[in-house]
């Protein structure tokens, strides 16, 4: 289930906090008595962290994929202005153009 999940670091937070829960589950089951009202909310407790965490990580990771494809497409956009520019200027005005500060 885990593996074919494309957010990397969703992926490795949700496969170590499942073994992390697991030990606590199996440690609880092997040294506690009866299931009390305190391992009970504990047990969820650590459920709705890991949940809160794992929507705290992919919101993180899609705002920045959205802003890395952002900067993919502004500097095609550049580049295909850029192009144009130099298509349509002869060589010298290009270079005053360029070396310009602004």
């Amino acid at each position: 289930m885990f593996f074919f999940m494309r957010n990397v670091m969703l992926r490795h937070f949700l496969m170590t906090y499942s073994i992390y829960f697991a030990c606590w589950i199996v440690t609880l089951c092997f040294l506690a008595e009866k299931f009390e009202y305190q391992i009970v909310q504990f047990i969820l407790g650590q459920i709705m962290y890991a949940i809160l965490l794992a929507v705290g990580i992919h919101h993180r990771e899609m705002i920045q994929r959205k802003s890395l494809n952002y900067e993919r497409i502004l500097n095609v956009e550049i580049n295909k202005t850029n192009e144009l520019i130099s298509k349509l200027l002869p060589y010298h005005m290009l270079n005053v153009i360029k070396n310009e500060k602004r």
